[in-house]
């Protein structure tokens, strides 16, 4: 298992692009993404529709 990105408390980046090179080097056969927020900005609901 490995981390792609990790954030701090009030920021992080995300890279879609690193997130999937890293499963397609590593040969998996799925992902798990995890987002943890307390509320729901436009800036988080775009993140994670890119992700899906």
């Amino acid at each position: 298992m490995s981390s792609a990105h990790v954030g701090s408390i009030n920021a992080y980046i995300v890279s879609s692009s690193e997130i999937m090179k890293t499963a397609v080097l590593s040969s998996a056969a799925s992902i798990i993404c995890a987002i943890k927020r307390t509320y729901s900005r436009p800036e988080d609901i775009q993140v994670t529709e890119r992700l899906v």
